[in-house]
């Protein structure tokens, strides 16, 4: 079993002890530190991708390669994924697109 497998049975486990808790929100310390514990997994995990795939590129081309970004540095809509994490904020995509009552346009 690799790292990324294990991590990703890690992920797993974790996510179903966070949801076995009560409340299912941010305002349960528990369960905040459990998402947050998954979400910094799941950057290991790409972290480790990455340096695979670095490790791949440079046996087919048989140099070292120096990448233009660092290999943990997603392209901005990843990382703005994780900053803006859904269990992070306190309402949904679907309420942002929802125009308020009263309003006719967006100025």
């Amino acid at each position: 079993m690799t790292d990324i497998e294990r991590l990703e049975h890690m992920i797993d486990e974790l996510r179903r002890l966070r949801n076995a808790g009560e409340p299912k929100s941010n305002q349960n310390p528990r369960y905040l530190r459990y998402s947050n514990a998954v979400s910094n997994a799941l950057w290991i995990i790409g972290d480790l991708r990455a340096e695979k795939a670095q490790k791949t590129e440079r046996a087919i081309c048989g140099k070292e390669l120096r990448p233009a970004v660092s290999a943990t540095q997603p392209a901005y809509g990843g990382l703005m994924a994780d900053v803006l994490h859904h269990t992070y904020l306190p309402f949904t995509a679907d309420q942002l697109r929802e125009r308020p009552k009263g309003i006719d346009r967006w100025s």
